[in-house]
């Protein structure tokens, strides 16, 4: 294993929280830890304080030797013990086909790592010090039925303009979707209706102008917004998504 010195950096131990939107519920947030990465140098620099007798040379060789025997038993198909942080073990990946389940004889396969309890007890305790909200998921201010400012009622066939920002639909999975909603506003699964794309009159990043679909249902429902778009020349890596307030739309 390389090693190009023990120069090292302790960093702070302030942790800092960022929240995302959540794509599934617009009213949570998914949440994620900026990353604090000790590399080996610094464990050394550790170990070396706790034992002056180990030298730089045995430390690494033997962190060597421990990477070179875990990555043999990976390849010979093992799940690996990590020095009891953890088991790093592999699965196929993806999903498959109730029909077709030896597609799985030909899948690649990914590794995933279970921490240990020991491992899981090391963080019960620390400590989150910010909290960072990063929502890049559309914002819908205002929805509303055209003509604007003669009714307030939602009719299909008719148009609705939404209000807000970073609204433009484009992209792969892109699209306006109308949710049939419960009693309580909970969007109900497989009840989606998708705008058809000749049915977007205006598509634009804080203006959106549509005609809701004439043959749907007379009910309550929330329009979904999901988009790849960045800019005119990019597009996101990964949906981004918003839900509307609940509407009634009459037939």
């Amino acid at each position: 294993m390389k090693n190009d010195s023990l120069q090292f950096e302790d960093k702070s131990n302030e942790l800092t929280v960022k929240l995302r939107a959540n794509p599934f519920n617009k009213n949570t947030y998914i949440g994620s830890i900026t990353r604090q990465t000790v590399n080996l140098n610094t464990l050394a620099r550790r170990i070396k304080e706790n034992d002056t007798g180990l030298s730089d040379y045995t430390i690494f060789n033997v962190a060597g030797q421990l990477k070179k025997e875990s990555l043999k038993a990976l390849q010979r198909g093992q799940a690996v013990n990590i020095l009891d942080l953890g088991t790093l073990y592999m699965i196929p990946d993806g999903t498959f086909s109730v029909s077709s389940p030896n597609d799985a004889l030909s899948r690649k396969l990914t590794l995933r790592f279970s921490p240990s309890e020991d491992a899981l007890n090391a963080v019960s305790d620390v400590k989150i010090n910010f909290v960072a909200v990063s929502d890049s998921s559309p914002q819908i201010n205002s929805v509303e039925p055209i003509p604007r400012g003669e009714s307030d009622e939602f009719i299909a066939g008719k148009m609705i303009h939404i209000s807000g920002d970073k609204l433009k639909i484009a992209g792969k999975g892109s699209g306006i979707f109308l949710c049939r909603v419960d009693a309580e506003g909970t969007p109900i699964a497989g009840s989606e209706v998708q705008v058809e794309e000749g049915l977007i009159i205006r598509n634009k990043t804080k203006e959106l102008d549509f005609f809701i679909p004439a043959g749907i249902e007379a009910g309550d429902y929330q329009i979904k917004l999901i988009t790849r778009y960045l800019s005119a020349t990019k597009e996101r890596k990964s949906i981004i998504s918003t839900m509307s307030d609940t509407i009634h739309i009459t037939a």
